[in-house]
């Protein structure tokens, strides 16, 4: 979970859903730590720190600023609002880089592409443009970006990703819900073949269900077998069967 600023609705560190009636499910309360500094909170001390020249601000929370609204001074923005500007910027200092928690599979390759992303508004090398990423960054991350590498480590997970017959070389399935109703859900049959030992599915535990893992051949069948399961368990009214397609990969807590 995160916010923007103090007054800000929490929402989902990975799907940006906002929660306003969050309660911590173990104590039942709704305050919060903060972990980091907002962006507006960095941005009162970088005016406080930058004299007479002028700070623009750009995030969700306050307004984004489109490309080429800013010609001088400094900018203090989210990831996602960073406004592209004429020349490009002398200095890019990315505060807190990290791998987004929750991320699952995909956390390092999202993490080199936001960051990758926000390095390529800077002036070139040869212009003395320069970018600063202050964090705990790991290999994965931090050297395809030092050396500027990004499409050969994509390319480098790919063909990891390929060999293991993981996504995006299959489709992940997540399923979730009572446990009896995931044992029903995976007694259906695809192709004269029941999910449980189809030979183009691979189930994996997660945290309260499981994944399928499907070739992508077999994934539209799958997916309709479930869907009408779901249907007649509604109809029934005898549980809830949740599906998700082409859900992150979480490791099992």
């Amino acid at each position: 979970m995160r916010k923007e600023s103090a007054t800000a609705t929490l929402r989902c560190g990975e799907c940006d859903t906002p929660h306003p009636d969050w309660h911590c499910p173990e104590c039942h309360s709704a305050a919060t730590k903060q972990l980091r500094q907002g962006v507006e909170r960095i941005a009162e001390q970088v005016r406080a720190m930058a004299g007479d020249a002028p700070v623009a601000l750009s995030a969700g929370a306050v307004g984004t600023l489109p490309d080429g609204a800013v010609d001088e001074g400094f900018v203090v923005a989210t990831p996602a609002a960073l406004p592209a500007v004429a020349g490009g910027y002398a200095r890019i200092v990315i505060v807190g880089a990290d791998v987004p928690a929750g991320g699952g599979l995909g956390a390092e390759l999202q993490a080199l592409r936001w960051w990758l992303g926000i390095a390529a508004l800077a002036r070139p090398r040869g212009e003395r443009g320069e970018v600063v990423a202050v964090g705990q960054l790991p290999p994965a991350v931090r050297d395809p970006m030092v050396a500027w590498t990004g499409a050969e480590a994509a390319w480098d997970a790919y063909g990891e990703r390929a060999d293991l017959g993981l996504p995006p070389m299959r489709r992940a399935i997540r399923l979730w819900g009572d446990p009896a109703i995931i044992t029903l859900a995976l007694s259906e049959r695809v192709e004269g073949e029941r999910l449980v030992r189809h030979t183009e599915v691979a189930i994996v535990p997660a945290k309260d269900g499981v994944f399928l893992l499907v070739t992508r051949r077999a994934a539209q069948s799958v997916v309709d077998a479930l869907r009408r399961r779901q249907q007649d368990l509604s109809r029934a009214g005898e549980g809830e069967l949740r599906l998700r397609v082409d859900a992150p990969l979480e490791p099992v807590s």
